[in-house]
């Protein structure tokens, strides 16, 4: 068949014409499964069991085959020890799977979840149960049904509900894992409560950022935002004070270098926990929002200095701040109030003074990238302005944002 000169719509229709004959091939394959399973056929292979023998005969997954099994023995036929023929276990989801008025794979879940009510509960209401999600499956996709036969399950048994809940509670664990470079690989278990508050956590923190110099889109990855969005979260939870305080201090990201390392900007900076980052990469660790601090030491590991935690932004000077500004200052820029960071037209190394003639808001994406892009800060007349690099304005004429005027 040449493909290529089908219409769009007889395309769709060849793809539909493929699904149907899948279909049927998977109602043979769950027939021919039932009659290896009822016959015992796997013993004569020496295989220990049927999923056994479908992991070895047809080279699959131990999951998969086990799907298949359990979904058989769900929608076949089966025969007594006599040889009378029983209607299958789900009568009701076989009948719609041989009409072909939904998949196998809704087929598999409404038996798991039909399969997993408590059998007081499935005595009374099983069957409706069991109608209702087949009625829901024809005209839904499979991970849709899920969620659904899910939600109609916690409605019906509440007890059951619970206990899937309490298992959960025992299930749940995170687990970090830290590289010889301090990188490290995030794993683990969630509850539903604490995997609503991480995912309405990325709803928010984690959406793309057009540039708001260029307007490109955000060239990030989703799984990059994500990262980016629970660092913020860390941040601004840090920054909030509300962390319970060790040994009289408030929890605080610590650092410390040697004195001529950090001079040199050449030299490394060790983190609280003992892993090694250049001092170009812990000096963007020190932003006015993070809660950190660095600890300068001498040759005999004496302090010489330390970073001042008053160059973090008061309350007083953010709200200050927020009035003049209404919004993120970086030229062209509409971020409101919210997204935005305090942030040191004039950097506190330099001036080693917080305060709201030397502060502007900047909304996160811009106060990261800004220097980067060749972009300046400086006050003029009591107002923030951006001094926009040579491939911009040749004459670096400083640009105050009107947006949120």
């Amino acid at each position: 068949m040449d493909l290529g000169r089908l219409s769009g719509a007889e395309l769709l229709e060849v793809l539909r014409a493929q699904e149907r004959i899948k279909h049927e091939a998977e109602l043979v394959e769950l027939a021919v499964i039932a009659q290896l399973e009822a016959r015992k056929v796997a013993f004569d292979f020496g295989a220990k069991n049927t999923v056994d023998l479908l992991r070895h005969g047809l080279n699959i997954g131990a999951r998969d085959a086990g799907g298949r099994v359990k979904l058989a023995a769900a929608v076949c036929e089966r025969t007594t020890l006599t040889g009378v023929p029983v209607e299958p276990a789900h009568p009701q989801t076989a009948a719609a799977l041989a009409a072909g008025a939904i998949s196998t794979r809704a087929a598999a879940t409404i038996v798991a979840t039909v399969d997993t009510i408590d059998d007081l509960v499935a005595d009374d209401a099983g069957p409706l149960f069991e109608a209702n999600l087949i009625d829901f499956a024809r005209d839904h996709d499979p991970e849709t049904l899920a969620r659904y036969a899910h939600g109609m399950k916690t409605r019906l048994d509440q007890d059951g509900a619970y206990r899937d809940a309490e298992r959960a509670q025992r299930r749940r664990e995170l687990t970090l894992r830290r590289r010889a470079d301090g990188s490290g690989t995030f794993s683990g278990e969630l509850t539903c409560e604490a995997a609503e508050y991480v995912e309405t956590l990325f709803d928010t923190l984690a959406k793309p950022r057009p540039d708001a110099e260029t307007g490109e889109r955000d060239l990030r990855t989703p799984g990059q935002r994500r990262h980016d969005a629970l660092l913020e979260a860390m941040k601004l939870l840090f920054a909030s004070d509300r962390l319970p305080t060790g040994n009289g201090c408030a929890t605080t990201i610590v650092l410390h270098a040697e004195l001529d390392d950090f001079a040199t900007g050449t030299g490394v900076v060790h983190t609280g926990h003992g892993y090694a980052v250049p001092v170009a990469v812990a000096d963007r660790w020190l932003d006015p929002k993070a809660k950190a601090i660095l600890v300068l030491l001498n040759k005999t590991k004496g302090i010489e200095a330390y970073s001042d935690q008053h160059r973090l932004f008061t309350e007083q000077q953010r709200l200050a701040m927020f009035a003049r500004d209404k919004g993120c200052s970086y030229w062209g820029c509409d971020a409101p109030i919210a997204w935005t960071q305090a942030h040191h037209v004039t950097d506190y190394a330099i001036t080693r003074r917080t305060s709201v003639d030397n502060g502007a808001l900047a909304c996160t994406a811009n106060h990261a990238t800004f220097e980067k892009m060749g972009w300046k800060s400086i006050m003029h007349n009591g107002k923030p302005h951006w001094v926009p690099p040579s491939w911009v304005d040749p004459e670096h004429r400083p640009r105050r944002n009107h947006l949120h005027d």
